[in-house]
């Protein structure tokens, strides 16, 4: 991963960053960071790459789930202040669809028009998933259900557990290689709890189930 100009506003969401750090961090440039063997600059550097592995993550393991035809919602508890960019990234990929992520404590939705996205922070994911069914009821668009809200989402997990079981093989199964791609820590923030015990189900197995 590439060392980010804008390396001042990944620095600035990390959860252990200080108004002392930012003004140290304050009129360096990118290659200064990345070049100087000062620790304290090692420090910054390496914090500021925490939060873009972080974002980069999370735009791809966070996983959406439809309510209705009007949003999609998911889980994400991530560990930097990073939860407004990556909802408004995944909501630049569904135009017009209202992009809700959230854990039990705080929220963020995004839609994009097209030409700008709108967003706003709320409280925990369940109360402004509630919030959006009373509003959606109000104008017409029938009680929309949030399917697997409460378990987060057992459903889709289920979905990728058929995916997993099938994609199966015990010669590629290499969890240090897994670890290295998806550490624990990751896969909790985006709440993959099949990912968590990924390879200990095999194909027989699935179809065993299902009898």
């Amino acid at each position: 991963m590439s060392f980010s100009q804008n390396f001042m506003h990944y620095l600035s969401a990390h959860e252990g960053c200080t108004e002392r750090l930012l003004f140290k961090a304050r009129g360096m440039t990118a290659q200064d960071l990345e070049l100087s063997a000062d620790p304290r600059l090692i420090k910054i550097r390496n914090m500021a790459w925490d939060v873009q592995r972080e974002i980069y993550r999370m735009k791809g393991f966070v996983r959406l789930a439809p309510m209705g035809k009007a949003a999609m919602y998911g889980f994400m508890k991530p560990r930097h202040r990073i939860g407004m960019e990556v909802c408004r990234h995944l909501a630049k990929r569904s135009p017009g669809t209202l992009i809700i992520l959230g854990n039990p404590s705080e929220s963020w939705s995004a839609l994009f028009t097209g030409k700008e996205i709108l967003s706003s922070q709320g409280e925990s994911l369940k109360r402004s998933l509630e919030d959006l069914r009373s509003a959606l009821k109000e104008n017409g668009f029938g009680d929309v259900k949030e399917d697997g809200l409460e378990d987060n989402g057992s459903e889709i997990d289920r979905i990728w557990e058929v995916y997993y079981s099938c994609q199966f093989c015990q010669d590629r199964k290499n969890p240090k290689v897994f670890a290295m791609r998806m550490p624990k820590n990751a896969l909790a923030s985006a709440g993959l709890r099949v990912e968590e015990k990924a390879g200990i189900t095999t194909l027989d197995d699935f179809f065993l189930a299902s009898l």
